[in-house]
């Protein structure tokens, strides 16, 4: 299910319909910590797609504050050198001055 809502979302985004995917990244992301915990590289990527919308909706204080959670999670669980934490970490980046 979860995958099926990330297909849509892509989809959504690349029609420009943001708020219509924050509503199903949402729903993501409970279901990816329900399914693997809040600590998981998989929750961070919910995370970071929510993020990615938010931004993309002007809401850049929670884009912020949801990359920094998806940075927090891959830091951990994948380490500072994995590409995933360097792609979050760029994205936070693009917001250090928000």
């Amino acid at each position: 299910m979860k995958r099926f809502l990330n297909q849509t979302c892509v989809y959504l985004c690349g029609r420009a319909e943001f708020a219509e995917a924050k509503v199903l990244y949402g729903r993501a992301l409970s279901l990816a910590e329900e399914a693997y915990g809040p600590d998981h590289p998989n929750v961070a990527t919910s995370v970071n797609n929510l993020g990615l919308v938010l931004r993309a909706l002007g809401d850049l204080k929670g884009a912020k504050e949801h990359f920094a959670r998806a940075l927090s999670i891959l830091r951990k669980s994948l380490g500072e050198t994995h590409q995933s934490t360097a792609t979050v970490r760029n994205n936070l980046e693009l917001l250090a001055n928000v």
